[in-house]
């Protein structure tokens, strides 16, 4: 449904050639844009790949071939193909897409995605505000965003918007049942994935359950006992990316619910906390600290915290 509005949207040419594809983390925007690209440039591989460039936010080109290439074959990019190697993605990044956009070429469309284009920069941005007013021909932008506040006003306005909501817990729980017809907890697995089936899917398949109550038996008030406990914990899940975000995930849904369910004052200690826990694990990526020991320095301060 949301793929085929963006196809016979471009196809009429009577509406922007660019949209903001907006939603939670693991919600479905790749799955949108193989389905687009695979009904506007073509069918066979060779031609998906020249009529498909993918920006993220500083892959090497290696990583950036790799997304690109999960993407054409209809799958989730792979976690560590998504390792940062810069804090933002560059006007140099966005020269590169509307590069590409000019080419001249007898494909009926060339499509430009930003991944995580909140990531851009200011001036990234304003780059390709000029390419959003005056678009190439046959030509399509696609900006898949989980925070669209980020992006700058003018880019928002030349923009086609289509946000993707989570599920409700109802429809998760359908959803699982028919692709997972002999999984146990699936109500479980739909509480704890709050509607998106993306991270449901990467609960089920990498033993989510049991990283998820290891986690909470954590988080209670630091005391010696515990200390052991956080240290290889922290050791272990740092060594599977997907485990690692998978904690990442648990640890912000855990802070968040805190800060929802304090009272006031304390509900917004919670909060600034919850965004100082969204800034130590972008650090993880981009400065690349030792996994282990920040993660535990992170779960050691939600307990100090806990009373």
């Amino acid at each position: 449904m949301f793929a085929e509005k963006i196809i016979s949207s471009y196809k009429s040419g009577k509406t922007a050639q660019s949209w903001i594809i907006s939603g939670p983390e693991g919600i479905g925007k790749h799955k949108i844009v193989d389905e687009v690209a695979r009904a506007l440039v073509g069918t066979r591989e060779g031609d998906l790949s020249a009529g498909l460039k993918v920006i993220e936010c500083g892959l090497t080109e290696e990583a950036k071939k790799a997304v690109q290439k999960a993407i054409l074959d209809g799958q989730a990019p792979d976690e560590e193909d998504l390792v940062r190697k810069k804090s933002e993605i560059t006007v140099e990044d966005i020269r590169s897409g509307i590069d590409f956009l000019s080419l001249k070429s007898t494909l009926a469309c060339r499509i430009l995605v930003i991944s995580l284009a909140d990531e851009m920069n200011e001036k990234a941005q304003n780059t390709l505000l000029k390419t959003l007013e005056e678009p190439y021909d046959k030509s399509l932008i696609l900006l898949l965003s989980e925070n669209i506040e980020r992006l700058l006003p003018t880019i928002r306005s030349r923009c086609q918007k289509m946000f993707l909501p989570a599920l409700t817990k109802a429809e998760l729980e359908k959803r699982l049942k028919n692709e997972y017809p002999d999984l146990d907890e699936i109500e479980k697995i739909a509480d704890i994935s709050r509607g998106i089936p993306g991270i449901a899917n990467k609960i089920i398949e990498n033993e989510g359950l049991e990283l998820y109550d290891s986690f909470l038996s954590l988080m209670t008030p630091i005391n010696s006992n515990s200390v052991e406990d956080v240290l290889n914990f922290s050791d272990n899940v740092s060594k599977d990316p997907i485990q690692t975000d998978l904690v990442r995930l648990f640890m912000l849904q855990f802070v968040g619910d805190l800060a929802k369910k304090s009272p006031i004052a304390t509900g917004n200690d919670w909060s600034h906390f919850y965004t100082h826990l969204q800034s130590e694990w972008r650090k993880i990526d981009r400065l690349y600290l030792d996994k282990a020991q920040t993660l535990a320095e992170m779960i050691f301060s939600i307990e100090r915290r806990l009373k």
